[in-house]
């Protein structure tokens, strides 16, 4: 049979027999005729997702026929390419499978799967060191963002709440705060975030409870205004050492547990503690970032106990960034002085009739001095100056004024740069030369300027370089000469 339309056929099968044989029952059989086939989708569910990561979608049609996938809400959060859904923010997003069908099989039903994109989540959660008898002490959880590593706090932070997983007889737990009991064991304890717009969370922290002596807690500056945060390659020392502290008042000193290519070192001790990064005068130098975009470094902040309280550590875990735009002001936003100079910046602004938002977004930029030292904040990244600080004196640029012998007629200019390695901002040093201030050479011309001696590495990736003019000043009879150094940002 070959189908010629659609419609309902009755098919009559007979045989009328012969000289041997009587003529058969017919035999009927029915059937209708369609267009074409039918086919069904299967299409899997889709559990929420998480910001920065992509996800394969399992489709499939009964014909066999490929399937296709098409965004209908959430088009400007995620993209499709081929099977694989990517996401650039969060939100809800619904995602259709459909399967247009061809001569033989009429398109399938499309189906559609309905998912949220929530952001990650990381914890800074331990407990640190034994606890001894009627102890009471407070946790202390750290949720990140972990896209950005920012610590949540305020009304961006999601929810926390804590569990007892382990030794619930031993201690009481009541919101964040734990009383010890009197008995000896093992307590871990679990801490959980979670909110609309995050994925589910949880850590846990384990502690001994050992009632021969009392604990003590070391706690982290961390997630607020001068805490520990993640740091960009500079030369500004980051005192550690006021970022942590004994509920016992004991002195603690500080390590590195995890110190990647040697990219810091700490210097001092207790309260003088600093945290120094690329230090070129240590042994072990930095070796570079290796290709990655930060390094992970830990430090461990300790006390060694006394005949009444217990040992005690705690680590934490911070990237130090390549040197950047973005990295520079992320970091300084989490500076206790940051606060106060933008008040100081807006209220000068205000005066000059510069107001609202417009005088918010100029404390942030690279045009404008935060900090009233006459340096924009673009000059104070180049040359390794501190933003939120009047240190004008120790950032620009300086003349040299003693000269090498027979040298006398040239003039010198010394400043720092980062290194070309660690340049990776692609920041431009531009030294000039001039006669009369109104027409600047480069160093590429014969009247321009020439390095003079090797460069001297210092602290956080940068050099000191001194630059002198090629010519003297009465070389063409001219007794006037003049160099400078300025810098181009993308």
């Amino acid at each position: 049979l070959e189908p010629v339309a659609s419609g309902n056929v009755t098919v009559t099968v007979s045989q009328p027999g012969d000289s041997h044989f009587s003529a058969a029952a017919s035999q009927t059989l029915a059937m209708k005729i369609i267009g074409t086939r039918p086919q069904t989708i299967t299409f899997a569910d889709i559990g929420d997702q998480q910001l920065g990561q992509s996800v394969d979608l399992n489709a499939s049609a009964s014909s066999g026929l490929p399937v296709s996938f098409s965004i209908t809400t959430g088009s400007s959060i995620a993209s499709i390419s081929g099977s694989t859904v990517s996401f650039s923010g969060t939100g809800p997003v619904t995602i259709q499978a459909s399967q247009d069908g061809n001569s033989t099989y009429a398109a399938a039903a499309s189906v559609s799967k309905s998912f949220g994109v929530k952001r990650p989540l990381a914890f800074t959660f331990s407990i640190s060191g034994p606890k001894g008898a009627n102890d009471v002490f407070k946790l202390n959880a750290i949720v990140l963002d972990g896209v950005t590593n920012q610590a949540l706090t305020g009304a961006n932070a999601p929810n926390l709440s804590y569990s007892v997983e382990n030794g619930g007889s031993l201690v009481t737990l009541s919101g964040d705060t734990v009383t010890c009991g009197t008995s000896s064991g093992s307590v871990t304890i679990r801490a959980i975030a979670s909110g609309p717009s995050f994925i589910t969370t949880f850590q846990d922290a384990t502690f001994v409870l050992d009632a021969t002596k009392s604990g003590q807690s070391i706690t982290f500056k961390q997630g607020e205004k001068g805490g520990l945060r993640d740091l960009p390659l500079s030369r500004k020392p980051i005192p550690i050492g006021l970022m942590a502290k004994s509920s016992a008042n004991l002195p603690i000193t500080f390590e590195l547990t995890n110190n990647p290519n040697n990219v810091a070192h700490v210097k001092g001790t207790g309260a003088n503690a600093i945290l120094v990064l690329a230090d070129p005068s240590q042994t072990s130098k930095f070796t570079g970032f290796g290709g990655q975009d930060y390094l992970e470094l830990t430090i461990r902040a300790k006390n060694v106990g006394n005949g009444s309280y217990h040992p005690s550590s705690e680590d934490r875990t911070i990237r130090i960034k390549a040197p950047s735009k973005s990295a520079f002001f992320e970091e300084r936003r989490m500076d206790d002085r940051y606060d106060s100079k933008k008040t100081e910046f807006i209220t000068r602004l205000n005066a000059k009739g510069i107001t609202g938002d417009k005088a918010i977004a100029m404390f942030d930029s690279d045009n404008f001095d935060s900090d009233g030292d006459g340096i924009s904040n673009a000059l104070e990244r180049a040359f390794g100056g501190d933003s939120l600080n009047n240190d004008s004196r120790d950032t620009l640029p300086k003349p040299i004024k003693s000269k090498p012998s027979g040298e006398e007629d040239h003039e010198f200019i010394t400043f720092l740069k980062y290194q070309d390695s660690y340049n990776t901002e692609g920041i431009e040093y531009i030294v000039e030369t001039s006669r009369d201030l109104r027409t600047w050479l480069p160093t590429t011309n014969a009247d321009g300027a020439i390095q003079h001696g090797s460069a001297v590495e210092v602290e956080g990736g940068m050099e000191r370089v001194v630059y002198k003019t090629k010519k003297g000043r009465a070389e063409d009879g001219n007794d006037k000469i003049f160099i400078r150094v300025r810098i181009k940002t993308r």
